[in-house]
């Protein structure tokens, strides 16, 4: 959900199982739309995640067999759904994605292969998603409207609005993050404490 209280929400299959990518949205006034397949069933496609920003652009991630896939939804129409060269290799685990307030967005995956690991790799606004970094971090992520992007783990990763680089804190136990205006906060387990900053 965004700040003008418009909503899209995607699914897919879970786990290992295969399936289409199928997105809905509901406008600000609380009307939903008819469901849109983003992307046609596939074998070992799953684990959809998607983010918002507030000028309307969603950019919907998920694994697939080789990869990863995205689809972009601008002025509500989604985007052919493509396989991303920066993403390449087979996927394990979960990917996550966060979308600002401009419709920047990050994306982060795991990947299998002989480089193995979690990386990340970001998108702005009508462009295109630039060269994989990687991180300690996972998902999920988080995005402030003015464009900070915080992930989850035993070790945060933030990059900054404004910036380009990831910085890190690692806490005691696994943290999960989420981001508002000017805030970033990490919920830490397993005896839950908090821990906030003040970011862009």
């Amino acid at each position: 959900m965004n700040s003008t209280g418009e909503v899209v929400v995607v699914e897919g299959a879970a786990g290992i199982l295969s399936g289409a990518i199928v997105g809905m949205s509901r406008s600000s006034t609380g009307t939903w739309g008819a469901p849109v397949t983003v992307a046609a069933n596939a074998y070992r496609q799953d684990n959809p995640s998607v983010g918002l920003g507030n000028n309307g652009t969603a950019v919907a991630v998920w694994r697939t067999r080789t990869g990863v896939s995205s689809a972009v939804r601008s002025n509500g129409v989604w985007s052919p759904a493509a396989g991303l060269p920066v993403l390449s290799g087979q996927a394990g685990g979960s990917t996550g994605v966060a979308v600002d307030g401009s419709g920047n967005a990050v994306a982060i995956f795991t990947q299998v292969t002989i480089s193995s690991g979690t990386y990340t790799t970001y998108r702005p606004v009508n462009g295109s998603w630039q060269t994989k970094v990687q991180l300690s971090s996972g998902v999920p992520v988080a995005a402030t409207p003015a464009g900070t992007f915080v992930a989850s783990g035993t070790t945060v990763s933030t990059r900054l609005a404004g910036t380009s680089s990831w910085t890190t804190h690692t806490f005691a136990d696994t943290a999960r993050v989420n981001a508002g205006p000017g805030l970033a906060i990490a919920a830490v387990g397993p005896q839950v404490s908090i821990s906030t900053a003040a970011v862009p």
